[in-house]
């Protein structure tokens, strides 16, 4: 089992900027919770009255600009040793304001000034490189800490991406991140120290399942308490460390699925080094594995052979908990390119200052490829077209996902107004082509798409676009792990389209859109119809166009059951 250190760091009291309520609480309480809950090796807080760091000079916690600076660079500049090894996880928890600085992000702290960023605040791009010469292969970043004047307050950090490392914003670039009376805490932190403690099959033990759960969660709690919209999102570099394992004591067998199936790939691409790393993290999870025990074998056979490595299907590591092949298939292509376009509306502002839509420039806009004929038929006919006066709830989307032979597409629809505050839905369109049968190339983009922080259109002409457009290519075999559970749910499925309301896969929404592909793969090799869903819609010009159609509400299976 890997060693768990963290750097915990809370904010109220500021001397150039607005002062927070709960900051200082949302850190301690974190805190707590790596100390008596995780029971990690190690916890680092920074408040305005934590104790000093035992040190040969110890070194005080109080959250300035100096004291932080001083830490990172007494733990992580000029040792002589990494004080972490690749299979342990170093988590970092900063509460309090962010600032965005010529086109970088910064944290602010106590004695930080706006008028002086750079001299007086630390960057994010800092922090992150000096965790990662801990020696830790999983550096945890969240950050609660996109502010405005009205709340924590900040100028939109997060448009950067940092390699190496996992982030979970609080919100994205435009948004505020709230704090909640009621509760005692910010929403983000709240929902949480919730998404951490559960256990079980729910549980929040991976990358990908926390941030599934905190873009949930957190809308539907601003909402509850009045907050407007706040939108958390991940951002995981390299893309694979969305299938970390967060919590080893909650994590089970199913959760560890995903991480094989990456240190398969590393295997057979002969990444020996990495496919180790993966390795042992399962083996922290599943103790005595034999598949990750074999594969470590084989790993220190080839290498002590100096043994040039080879593709071949003959390697393929079989799950002892599934009994399937994890890597026979990436003899398949690796990567794709993605593509995109979006719907070609015309930006305005109205009188409240908001962006929304001024009508239609043109059919499509954002394009960065040639829209092949195929898709552009498919929009015309209105086939996966959602109706305009049920758009996606406020801080929600609704995802389609559809084939059409070669071409694999997800299309990521959010609720706008336009300039006479009618509702619309807006479209932005994700796709890849793959003639390869044993690709998914939906389920690939749905993977990616978690991974880049859930990207979605935007109205607002300021904010750009900076995607990484190459997609993991995953094969149908590695989506059984989801499908068969559900499959037996609906197993008499006689007539399409199948429609499912929100209540019926798990009693839990943040989980479903993958489940729901997975249903759909099923109904897919069934009935022998190209693969098509939609999810958490509210309406459907053409719900027929779909093999299974998951509702957003009761109202919304009521309206698409009577117009079938």
């Amino acid at each position: 089992m890997g060693r768990n250190w963290a750097i915990v760091v809370g904010i109220n009291h500021y001397e150039n900027l607005r002062s927070l309520n709960f900051a200082k609480r949302d850190a301690s309480v974190m805190a707590t919770w790596f100390q008596q809950e995780a029971k990690f090796n190690q916890v680092f807080l920074f408040t305005d009255d934590s104790p000093a760091i035992a040190a040969n000079s110890p070194i005080p916690t109080q959250p300035t600009f100096g004291h932080v600076r001083r830490f990172l660079r007494a733990q992580f500049e000029n040792i002589q040793s990494p004080l972490l090894k690749p299979e342990d996880n170093l988590w970092f928890f900063f509460a309090g304001h962010g600032n965005r600085y010529k086109d970088k992000d910064y944290l602010m702290f106590s004695d930080s000034d706006p008028g002086d960023v750079e001299n007086t605040a630390i960057s994010v791009d800092y922090v992150t490189q000096r965790l990662r010469r801990s020696g830790a292969d999983n550096v945890v970043l969240f950050l609660d800490a996109c502010r405005d004047e009205s709340s924590r307050a900040g100028l939109g950090i997060g448009e950067q991406s940092y390699q190496g490392v996992i982030t979970f914003y609080s919100c994205t670039a435009n948004q505020k991140s709230w704090e909640i009376e009621e509760l005692q805490h910010g929403s983000f932190t709240h929902s949480l120290l919730e998404g951490l403690r559960l256990q079980g099959e729910a549980n929040c033990a991976t990358v990908e399942r926390l941030a599934q759960y905190l873009c949930y969660q957190v809308p539907h709690l601003n909402t509850r308490y009045g907050k407007p919209a706040q939108n958390p999102y991940l951002q995981a570099e390299p893309p694979y460390k969305m299938y970390f394992i967060l919590l080893e004591q909650t994590a089970t067998l199913r959760d560890v699925e995903p991480l094989k199936y990456q240190a398969s790939i590393a295997g057979n691409r002969g990444d020996f080094s990495l496919a180790k790393q993966l390795w042992v993290r399962v083996l922290a999870v599943s103790r005595g594995d034999l598949d990750a025990i074999d594969a470590i074998e084989r790993i220190a056979l080839r290498r002590r052979a100096s043994f040039e490595p080879t593709i071949s299907t003959s390697e393929a590591v079989t799950s002892s908990s599934r009994g399937r092949s994890a890597s026979a298939e990436s003899t398949k292509p690796t990567s794709l390119r993605v593509y995109e376009f979006s719907d070609g509306l015309i930006p305005v502002r109205n009188r409240q200052g908001e962006w929304v839509s001024g009508g239609f420039a043109c059919n499509f806009s954002n394009i960065n490829h040639v829209i092949p004929k195929k898709i552009q038929i498919a929009i015309n006919n209105q086939y996966f077209l959602l109706n305009n006066n049920y758009p996606p709830k406020e801080n929600e989307v609704a995802l389609i996902g559809f084939n059409l032979e070669e071409y694999h597409v997800i299309v990521i629809a959010t609720g706008l107004r336009d300039d006479v505050s009618r509702p619309l839905v807006a479209r932005r369109y994700f796709w890849l082509e793959n003639s390869d049968k044993d690709i998914d190339g939906v389920g690939s983009l749905l993977i990616w798409w978690f991974a880049s922080g859930q990207p979605q259109f935007k109205c607002d002409p300021t904010i750009k676009s900076s995607l990484d457009y190459m997609v993991t290519a995953y094969n149908k075999k590695y989506f059984h792990q989801y499908y068969l559970p559900i499959a037996k749910l609906f197993s008499k499925t006689t007539s399409l389209p199948l429609i499912v309301d929100s209540e019926k896969i798990r009693g839990q929404p943040h989980y479903s859109v993958m489940e729901l592909h997975c249903l759909a793969l099923h109904l897919q090799y069934q009935f022998e119809y190209p693969l098509s869903w939609a999810w958490n819609v509210r309406s459907s010009e053409n719900p027929k166009s779909f093999l299974v159609i998951y509702c957003a509400d009761e109202d919304a299976t009521r309206r698409i059951t009577r117009y079938l």
